[in-house]
């Protein structure tokens, strides 16, 4: 099988390095520069002349602006893709390990055409294997199919079916099949785990802190105060951009946004504790072995998705649940902690635009400005998440109070920073 990959940047790199050089043919873009050049020796092409030349090729949407162009492809009455969102990226690393247990004489299944879908048949396929089959018909909301593929009934033939939809129902298939979720799996990952995290557990129990978020609301006045008041809180990201203008240090620091890119300055930090993220699977051990010193602490995240609500980990030594927001990853740490009170600070959660801005931080600067395609607000799924926290902290006796001066952040109950001193 030949794709298309929409996007000639940094997302449409990645699809390239998991679907293979030869299994793609063309990349398309809308950027008029990059429109009849090459990247990997593959032709940047226009939408116009996909419809001509590569039809009959399916495409992988992998922008961040992906919903813009599903609108755009609907409307053409195409439907023959597949999206890759960059938030969606389960590590392919561990997906050839999880399909390593199948034999190339097998029938398998796999169940959903999404992206994860058409990668494993593109991979098994590449190692030989012949009996391979998209099973069930897959239909949008106009009752057309995404794809075009053959689907198989799904019947006691099959040796396994592999479930890459999130939403599936058991009742679809017979109890005589054997069925591979693969986010179940992905659930019980224990390769990844850090066992270095276990000392954190309840190491605050019954105690209040305090998350910081990067908005525009945060003052390095009300910084100063959780200082004066030796507060335990965290801080996250970019905030250290500010520290030039407090004595507020963050008891706990949490990079999620591409720490590779910052390895130097993430060294540089004079801070106790800090917390780092990577994708399970991800290989970047040349990254990690640059990092002895033990205030580093690796935090994997096992399930990056923001097509279902995400879970909450209660053990995050074996990873932590991500939704598109690094709040969301604190708040299953400092449940995990023991503290009974958390109070958030800093997050406006309303942004001025899709992309990060001056305006949706408590700083000027406070991005690189040639960074926009690496950040982009999903600021649906940052809600969903919070609910989730919220639905969880009540069920285990945790109080999470926002004390964000302002914002739309309305899912956890608001309390006046100034009354908690």
């Amino acid at each position: 099988m030949k794709y298309v990959i929409w996007g000639a940047g940094f997302y449409g790199e990645r699809v390239f390095n998991i679907l293979t050089s030869n299994s793609v043919i063309a990349f398309i873009d809308n950027d008029k520069n990059k429109q009849g050049n090459y990247i990997f020796n593959k032709p940047i092409i226009t939408f116009e002349k996909y419809m001509k030349e590569y039809f009959e090729y399916p495409m992988v949407i992998s922008t961040l602006r992906y919903k813009e162009i599903v609108s755009f492809l609907q409307e053409q009455n195409f439907y023959n893709y597949a999206i890759f969102d960059g938030t969606t990226e389960i590590s392919f690393n561990y997906v050839k390990k999880f399909l390593s247990k199948y034999k190339a004489t097998e029938k398998l299944g796999i169940y959903g055409t999404n992206f994860l879908g058409l990668a494993i048949l593109n991979y098994l396929e590449n190692k030989n294997f012949k009996n391979i089959e998209f099973v069930g018909e897959v239909k949008n909301k106009n009752n057309q199919y995404l794809h075009r593929f053959n689907f198989s009934d799904i019947d006691d033939s099959f040796d396994y079916i592999i479930v890459t939809n999130k939403n599936w129902e058991k009742s679809a298939f017979n109890n005589n099949i054997k069925i591979d979720d693969l986010f179940d799996r992905f659930d019980n990952v224990t390769e990844y785990s850090n066992s270095g995290l276990i000392k954190f557990k309840n190491i605050h129990l019954g105690k209040r802190c305090f998350v910081i978020g990067n908005g525009p609301s945060l003052s390095f006045t009300d910084l100063e105060c959780l200082h004066s008041h030796k507060e335990i809180s965290f801080g996250v990201n970019l905030v250290y951009n500010g520290f030039e203008y407090t004595n507020w240090r963050p008891t706990y620091y949490f990079m999620q946004d591409y720490p590779q890119n910052r390895e130097r300055t993430l060294k540089s930090l004079d801070l106790p504790c800090l917390f780092i993220g990577t994708s399970s699977g991800e290989d970047d051990s040349s990254f990690w072995n640059n990092f002895s010193d033990e205030r580093f602490n690796r935090v994997y995240f096992i399930n990056k998705s923001i097509e279902r609500l995400p879970k909450f980990s209660e053990d995050v030594s074996n990873g932590v649940y991500s939704c598109g927001t690094v709040i969301y990853t604190c708040l299953q740490f400092a449940a995990y902690m023991g503290f009974k009170e958390i109070y958030l600070l800093g997050l406006d959660t309303c942004y001025s635009g899709k992309y990060v801005g001056d305006k949706d931080h408590f700083i000027t600067n406070y991005e690189d400005k040639n960074n926009k395609e690496e950040k982009f607000f999903f600021a649906d799924n940052m809600f969903n998440a919070y609910q989730v926290a919220r639905h969880y902290a009540e069920r285990h006796g945790i109080k999470i109070y926002n004390a964000t001066r302002g914002g739309k952040l309305e899912v956890f109950e608001r309390v006046n920073f100034d009354d908690l001193f």
